[in-house]
């Protein structure tokens, strides 16, 4: 391992292109480490272009996305870990999730943690931004919400519904609005029993969200479905917006 904890092997294709001067590669990751804003940017294009150079080959991109993963692991500066979590977003997968996870609890990280999770596919990554809900920071809550939908992971729908309840308004409404965006059967459901059960001033947001979700059900076929939505909304309980756009989303619907 280098004094960074980095595996040597991970390391291998750093050499393979040209670096500053007499720099080596665990010089490279820990110029990284210790980057922060104002310096040379010479060493982190020198890292983006190792990235792209092995985008293509499976086994080079994991070595490469590990090495750089490491860095998050040690004492690195935050604009050091910023660089690495936007690299990540274009070479990592769920295998540096363990790496990326602890940042998410931290208000000042969970960002850039969340701008590579939230591009890496697969269940895992859903997985890791769900156990930070109950977790983190509660400023750091509202953006993995906003991950949450635009992953549209169904597996959030619970878990957003309770905090549409919660004593958090801006977690509530950041909830509220993922449902929204997350889309289908059980968000629609989830909506429909919040109606009537959110503070006051959310009840707009619950009728804006379920006009997102009918849109939805139109989009992957299921048009009675958005008839039903589109019918209550369009009741005189909505404000005059709500109505006119249910209205018209009905019309369209039926067509």
């Amino acid at each position: 391992m280098t004094p960074n904890g980095i595996g040597t092997a991970a390391l291998a294709g750093v050499a393979s292109f040209a670096a500053p001067a007499a720099m080596t590669a665990e010089e490279l990751l820990r110029t990284i480490a210790s980057y922060e804003y104002g310096q040379t940017r010479v060493p982190l294009l020198v890292a983006e272009e190792w990235v792209r150079m092995n985008l293509d080959s499976e086994l080079n991109r994991r070595g490469v996305a590990f090495a750089l993963a490491g860095i998050l692991e040690g004492n690195a500066t935050k604009d050091g870990k910023q660089f690495v979590c936007r690299q990540l977003a274009v070479i990592g997968s769920e295998e540096n999730l363990p790496a990326l996870a602890p940042l998410l609890l931290d208000a000042e990280t969970a960002d850039m943690a969340r701008y590579a999770i939230q591009r890496m596919p697969g269940a895992k990554a859903d997985t890791v931004l769900l156990d930070a809900l109950d977790k983190a920071a509660a400023s750091a809550v509202p953006g993995i919400i906003n991950s949450l939908a635009d992953r549209r992971t169904v597996a959030a729908v619970d878990p957003l519904t309770a905090r549409a309840t919660g004593d958090d308004a801006v977690a509530a409404e950041c909830a509220i609005a993922a449902l929204g965006k997350i889309g289908g059967l059980d968000a629609a459901k989830a909506l429909d029993k919040l109606k009537g059960n959110v503070d006051p001033s959310l009840e707009r947001a619950v009728s804006d969200a379920q006009l997102l979700v009918a849109e939805d059900l139109v989009a992957s076929g299921d048009k009675d479905g958005a008839v039903k939505i589109y019918t209550a909304l369009a009741s005189n309980g909505e404000e005059a917006p709500v109505q006119t756009a249910a209205k018209l989303g009905r019309e369209a619907a039926r067509m």
